[in-house]
């Protein structure tokens, strides 16, 4: 039974969905590579880093702003 075991053994064969699994792991290594040469020109562009903003917080700190200038202006 031991003979007919490595017998059996060596006449196995890789599965096929290894393979596939292998290459689609591969493809995806690959393709996060540039994800931080693409976050890198993101954070340095200010019109890439306007699209993170909030609209909400923009209105918020544009009345803080005017706040601000107007107590400014009382003190003068």
């Amino acid at each position: 039974m031991q003979e007919q075991a490595f017998q059996n053994y060596g006449t196995q064969q890789i599965a096929p969905e290894l393979g596939a699994g292998s290459n689609l792991a591969a493809l995806s290594g690959l393709g996060s590579m540039s994800a931080g040469t693409d976050y890198m020109r993101m954070a340095t562009d200010p019109r890439a880093m306007q699209s993170f903003m909030s609209p909400y917080m923009q209105s918020v700190v544009d009345l803080q702003k005017q706040e601000a200038t107007r107590d400014y202006q009382k003190g003068l």
